[in-house]
């Protein structure tokens, strides 16, 4: 999303008085991403290419058990263009293009409940203490009325990363906020007149700054409640979204020292911190790679613990993944992660639709071909609605225990199938083993199951660690060169993995077919099956909980044989 600049504009129209605001859209198709297209190159192209008020920042709570998922708050996405081009200012339908109303209806009528807006702070301002430019404004609020006026949040937010160009040198440099060519004082003036156009909105968030970066945390916070306090100071009451440093990260956050923005002063109490995740190597959603299909949720957690320890609400305003099956997988478990932790979190915008995207684009939200809904767009519609109570449920799965989230499905209670050897705790590594009870044993007796085992936090080290014990010894363990191995079948393991890999979330699947006598067994990035194996009977099956065998997240059972492309989607 990073841009560039050009040559200014002429002819720009200062705005005096703020106009009224007025009230003035199927089956799936699998798309393969476009490696060469990401988030933040595409934006430089320009677009020739192509709430109700609520309290929300107070004391943390502890989170709930639940056997279902709540649709968040605001649950949403980026409706891109506004943002785009590399000319600053730039002329609007040939550097850069606002969304349109066909757009916002088309996630209207799916079911979202905000849309955010991004736009550059040198189009709305040109001139730094300047009124603001009424061509512009007027796109600007006419889209913020199309999407409120659907009984939708509309997020304002200014796409600058804490930096922006000026007519002094020709727009020619970035400046950083707090810098002498856009002093802080600056960045307060602009937000105090533009929260001035919007006060009377209750449907409307702001959002302070997208992804400030290069500049410490401690000087951001302090730009931050500058910004703040001068909205206030006016009679705005809108939810504030504020963001960190180094790119408002979570996987970051408290390495970039934003444990910092715990200071952010709103005499209102009615902010939420706004972080972004991608699912990249490193996080940047400059690519189509996604690391694991549970790399999200696990990426969220420093920062989830750190709001919830300092009672703070959060929104991401960012994530996008490729209609990959490893990164639908990722995309429904951060959802999920985010939905089961509403004591932390608000709500989430995902990245990105908007006109002129290109139809290859990997993050691409905007209708396929024909119309069609593309995945992606599906799965987040799913959970930004009311949620049916089966959403996070495995597709087939007779058995969900999810001891991470603290919820079942097929059963009453964790106690019906599951027996601990000492105490549990939610969010705590299990301690001892849990024994698989009665009902779960008949149901790895029929004639064909599949047991899946997710696990996090393995021990590293050289050496055999089971992961399902039997009475008559390990039914299915990690050898000592990263393989998943079953002694049921000794020639079927695995390929080897490095070793470290095993302490970030793992899924090992057990498939078995005693008809047929063959058993299959994968692990997250490779999978084996063997014919000719006959199984026995299954007296008594445990599974290790902490230590080296790493913490229990989920165990889901079916009563069917899962065959190799099925197998690969699951573990992905």
């Amino acid at each position: 999303m990073h841009t560039t600049r050009q040559s200014p504009r002429n002819g720009i129209s200062p705005i005096v008085t703020p106009p009224e605001f007025g009230l003035r859209p199927d089956e799936g198709e699998f798309l393969a991403p476009t490696p060469g297209l990401s988030r933040r190159s595409i934006l430089k192209l320009g677009c020739g290419l192509a709430a109700a008020a609520w309290p929300v920042a107070g004391e943390a709570r502890q989170a709930r058990a639940t056997t279902r998922l709540t649709a968040l708050p605001m649950c949403g996405i980026n409706l891109a263009g506004a943002e785009f081009g590399d000319i600053v200012p730039g002329e609007h339908g040939t550097d850069f293009m606002y969304p349109t109303a066909a757009n916002v209806a088309y996630f209207a009528d799916l079911g979202f409940s905000c849309l955010r807006v991004p736009f550059r702070w040198e189009r709305l301002q040109p001139e730094l203490g300047s009124p603001l430019d009424i061509a512009e404004l007027d796109r600007l609020l006419g889209l913020v009325s199309e999407i409120t006026s659907r009984g939708l949040t509309a997020i304002v937010d200014p796409h600058n990363y804490a930096r922006r160009r000026i007519a002094a040198d020709g727009w020619a440099a970035e400046h950083l906020i707090g810098s002498e060519h856009v002093p802080s004082e600056a960045f307060a003036s602009f937000w105090r007149q533009l929260a001035i156009f919007l006060i009377d909105n209750e449907r409307v968030a702001l959002g302070l700054m997208n992804e400030p970066y290069g500049l410490s945390a401690d000087h951001w916070l302090k730009i931050a409640n500058g910004a703040i306090a001068a909205i206030r100071d006016i009679g705005a009451e809108q939810l504030l979204l504020v963001p960190g440093t180094r790119y408002s990260g979570a996987h970051s956050w408290l390495g970039a020292g934003n444990a910092a923005m715990s200071g952010v002063i709103d005499p209102l109490n009615h902010f939420a911190i706004e972080v972004h995740q991608y699912f990249d190597g490193n996080s940047s959603g400059t690519s189509s790679e996604v690391v694991s299909g549970s790399c999200g949720s696990e990426r969220l957690q420093d920062f989830q613990t750190w709001a919830r320890e300092h009672g703070l609400k959060a929104f991401l305003g960012e994530f996008g993944v490729p209609a990959t099956p490893v990164g639908l997988n990722a995309l429904s478990d951060i959802c999920q992660e985010m939905s089961a932790n509403p004591d932390v979190w608000i709500g989430w915008a995902a990245w990105s639709a908007g006109p002129f995207w290109p139809a290859d684009y990997i993050f691409n939200l905007e209708p396929a071909a024909g119309g069609k809904i593309r995945e992606q767009t599906r799965l987040l519609a799913s959970y930004a609605k009311p949620i049916d109570p089966g959403v996070w449920v495995k597709p087939g799965a007779v058995l969900d225990l999810d001891l991470a989230r603290e919820r079942v499905h097929g059963c009453d209670s964790f106690s019906e199938v599951l027996e601990f050897s000492a105490e549990r705790a939610p969010r705590t590594p299990q301690p001892g083993t849990i024994n698989l009870k009665a009902r779960l044993l008949d149901l790895l007796n029929r004639p064909q199951f599949s047991l899946l085992i997710e696990i996090e936090g393995s021990d590293g080290t050289p050496g055999n660690l089971e992961i399902i014990g039997g009475t008559a010894g390990p039914l299915l363990l990690r050898t000592s060169d990263g393989a998943l191995a079953t002694p049921l079948a000794p020639t079927v393991t695995t390929d080897p993995q490095m070793l470290h890999s095993w302490r970030q979330r793992r899924r090992c699947l057990l498939s078995a077919d005693r008809p047929g006598a063959r058993v299959g067994i994968a692990v997250t990035g490779t999978r084996s099956e063997s014919l000719g194996i006959s199984l026995p009977t299954f007296t008594g099956l445990h599974t290790s909980a902490g230590g080296g065998s790493g913490r229990i997240v989920r165990i889901t059972a079916f009563d069917e044989f899962i065959a190799s492309r099925p197998a690969e989607e699951l573990i992905a």
